[in-house]
């Protein structure tokens, strides 16, 4: 299978919509986007967002460590391919490769993801962003993982509507390491 993993807050922690939450004394909303936060919060967030150095030093969950090495020795094309622009591509590699050593590929594709998935031919898409898991099943790819965390919640209605379509929510990354240990009985059901 060629299984396509996002890269922030699935295997690397990304608080960073949070933590300025926080500072600012703003409610978090717990959604992808930072719509409805104020233009000060969002500006600071989006600055953040665009400091390559801030971004390409984040560490993995704990957990995720191994997620790599155990699907490639099953046998499986494993890719990161995260919205994270091309121009901190090459940080980006550098600090996955820190911590992980057994990708098959490394892209860093902007906000459309498809048309990578469709030229890697992707079985499998494991993310964090709804939007992501949908655009994903509208392509035809069967095994999507949502994984939700202590950052992200979505609206009921579209979540229903991606499991009614076949997606998998996985609520944490502990989960997502459970998954990827017995992905073969999860998947084929």
């Amino acid at each position: 299978m060629n299984i396509a993993i996002d890269l922030d807050s699935v295997l690397f922690i990304n608080n960073v919509a949070k933590d300025v939450c926080d500072k600012y004394g703003v409610d978090y909303p717990r959604t992808y986007n930072l719509d409805g936060l104020p233009e000060d919060v969002k500006n600071e967030c989006y600055n953040i967002y665009s400091d390559k150095e801030f971004m390409c030093s984040l560490r993995p969950y704990p957990e995720s460590i191994g997620i790599d090495k155990a699907l490639s020795d099953a046998g499986h094309n494993v890719y990161v391919i995260t919205s994270r622009d091309s121009d901190i591509e090459y940080e980006t590699k550098s600090m996955i490769l820190k911590y992980f050593k057994h990708f098959d590929g490394i892209y860093c594709v902007g906000e459309d993801k498809t048309e990578i998935y469709k030229k890697l031919d992707i079985d499998v898409v494991i993310d964090d962003n709804a939007d992501h898991i949908y655009s994903s099943l509208e392509l035809g790819i069967k095994h999507c993982l949502l994984l939700s965390n202590d950052y992200t919640t979505y609206n009921e209605d579209y979540i229903d509507d991606l499991i009614d379509k076949g997606a998998i929510i996985v609520d944490s990354i502990s989960y997502l390491n459970m998954f990827i240990y017995d992905y073969e009985r999860i998947l084929n059901g």
